[in-house]
């Protein structure tokens, strides 16, 4: 088994460019059942807060309609 931790950066990177090489490792991460992703509430704040920076415009790219 392999234990991870995915930082801030990839995570952006990914839903940046969903075919870009980082959505391309959250993908394999999330195929793969040897890999163990390790988060802690402050890991999930960071994804929350970063994500939601305006300069990023994710919410609208993402935003359900």
């Amino acid at each position: 088994m392999i234990n991870i931790v995915i930082d801030t950066n990839v995570i952006v990177s990914a839903a940046l460019s969903p075919t870009g090489n980082p959505a391309k490792i959250i993908t394999l991460i999330s195929n793969t059942e040897e890999i163990n992703i390790f988060y802690s509430s402050a890991i999930l704040s960071e994804y929350k807060r970063v994500l939601a920076y305006e300069k990023l415009n994710l919410a609208k790219k993402h935003r359900k309609t």
